[in-house]
């Protein structure tokens, strides 16, 4: 099922349309064509049992998921997990050209592949549930897989459930370990960043132990903060906090491996305001607090 009007152009596969019963929905959007107040994205809502993966093919997809705002640049998938409340970033008249594929699946309905065994098929869902990270740099394979399952859905052939089936999750494999290599990606993906931002990032990396805002880092770079804001969140797909955040956090992960500081005196060498604001942010991309990481890692070692 395919939906064109003359702003916005959308190849759009829900319900009995789907190949498979997992896949709630699978679209291309093309907002290049997208003029004001015409996109059909509607407000915040969220998919209560399904993830959303959106695979990011030209311009900049900006959404803000449970409050906070992200970028995706070509390249990048976005991952929205169940529950977690979505929108556009910007008002529907602001939105910036992009097109995007986009896939709504419930990892716990269906097989995935039949010919698969119940654990290797829990294995592949737990592996892929346990992806933090909302959107990261891609292969060109996820593009493909992308390609692949849109073509399938175009045009009834033999065997297309079957082909559905090993797409998805070669998709799903592939963004598994696209997520586990982001530093090789990331790397090739850094040299086409601005000046800028490459002057940026080395900025902020190179003061992790020091107090400063996000002003003083925009006003190192000549930069107004609204301008400084919108370039790095479009070029790093994250927000300059947010970076920061992440940074800090896997600086602190070494400290509290290698050091014998406390959590206290962790939290307020890397700038955190507080040691209770520093347990929040770091449960909240490593999934436990610094107490359990580093009790964590002393029962590892005496077990070793």
């Amino acid at each position: 099922m395919q939906l064109n009007d003359s702003s916005q152009h959308e190849e759009l596969y829900t319900g009995e349309h789907c190949l498979l019963v997992e896949v709630e929905k699978l679209a291309r959007r093309d907002f290049f064509r997208t003029g004001a107040g015409t996109s059909r994205l509607g407000g915040p809502h969220a998919d209560d049992h399904a993830h959303a993966i959106l695979y990011v093919r030209r311009g900049v997809l900006k959404m803000r998921v449970d409050g906070r705002a992200y970028a995706a640049p070509a390249g990048h998938v976005m991952i929205i997990h169940p529950g977690e409340l979505h929108m556009p970033a910007e008002p529907e008249s602001m939105i910036e050209p992009c097109e995007v594929d986009w896939l709504v699946v419930s990892l716990r309905r269906g097989k995935l592949a039949a010919q698969w065994s119940d654990e290797e098929t829990s294995g592949l869902v737990s592996s892929f549930e346990r992806i933090s990270v909302r959107n990261f740099t891609v292969s060109r394979l996820v593009g493909g897989y992308f390609e692949q399952l849109l073509a399938e859905h175009r045009k009834t052939q033999p065997y297309g459930k079957s082909a559905a089936q090993w797409l998805l999750r070669l998709l799903l494999l592939q963004l598994i370990r696209d997520c586990r290599e982001q530093p090789r990606l990331r790397e090739r993906n850094s040299r086409s960043r601005s000046r800028l931002i490459r002057r940026a990032l080395r900025w902020m990396d190179r003061r992790l132990m020091e107090h400063f805002t996000i002003r003083e880092v925009a006003r190192a770079m000549g930069r107004s903060v609204t301008h400084f804001h919108r370039r790095f969140l479009s070029e790093v797909g994250i927000t300059p906090a947010a970076y920061l955040a992440e940074r800090r956090v896997q600086e602190a992960k070494v400290m509290l491996t290698e050091g014998s500081l406390s959590v206290t005196d962790i939290a307020f060498a890397l700038g955190f305001s507080s040691s209770q604001y520093f347990a929040t942010v770091f449960k909240k991309h490593v999934g436990v607090t610094p107490t359990e990481y580093r009790r964590q890692l002393v029962g590892a070692e005496s077990r070793g």
